[in-house]
């Protein structure tokens, strides 16, 4: 990246009806970053939230949180199909003030 571009970071929420192409679509615009030369990441919420919960038991979360900084681009699908738990808020609320 040279010193003239510009990072502008947004957030793309998809929300819809199911089948209708949601995830499709986001994992379109990360490769598209990744094309861009962009670093991105696709997760299911169950699976990221059981990933951080098994890493702070094993008080490993200041590496998985170094390593999650480092990603552009972050999908995150089926978001809060189901109710979280505090624990689990917490583990998004460290995520999301990466």
């Amino acid at each position: 990246m040279n010193s003239y571009q510009r990072i502008i970071y947004r957030n793309v929420i998809s929300q819809g009806g199911t089948s209708i192409g949601k995830s499709f679509v986001v994992n379109a615009l990360a490769n598209h970053a990744i094309l861009a030369g962009y670093i991105a990441l696709y997760q299911r919420m169950i699976e990221l939230l059981v990933s951080l919960h098994l890493t702070e038991l094993e008080n490993k979360m200041p590496s998985i949180l170094k390593k999650l900084v480092k990603v552009d681009v972050l999908i995150i699908d089926i978001i809060l199909l189901t109710g979280t738990s505090e624990l689990e808020q917490k583990h998004l609320l460290k995520l999301f003030e990466l």
